[in-house]
């Protein structure tokens, strides 16, 4: 969540980039599927195109009171996140969309 807390929202790729960055790891399409989409039903997010995701209200004014660097902020937000009732729900992204974000980080990462 704190990695769509910007204006317009981030690509996928960049959410996929700071889920590497967090725990070394690229998330997993049903990760991606499960987790954007709990927070898409509890109406803190919304996809705003096929590779992009952007906060409700809700969600800007939850990511608003996070504290902490950017390591430090996945705490905050999964402190603030228990205190909502977050509903179950899935996020139908094609799987396309998640294969050419998780090309397009790698090429970035590729090329420092």
């Amino acid at each position: 969540m704190t990695a769509v807390a910007g204006a317009a929202g981030p690509a996928l790729s960049d959410v996929i980039a700071y889920g590497d960055a967090c725990n070394h790891a690229i998330f997993t399409d049903e990760e991606l599927a499960i987790g954007v989409g709990r927070l898409v039903a509890s109406g803190l997010m919304e996809p705003a195109a096929s590779d992009r995701l952007t906060l409700t209200p809700s969600g800007v004014e939850l990511a608003g009171r996070r504290t902490g660097g950017l390591f430090g902020q996945v705490d905050s937000v999964l402190r603030l996140l228990s205190h909502v009732e977050l509903v179950e729900g899935r996020w139908d992204v094609e799987v396309d969309s998640i294969t050419a974000a998780v090309r397009t980080y790698q090429d970035r990462v590729r090329r420092r």
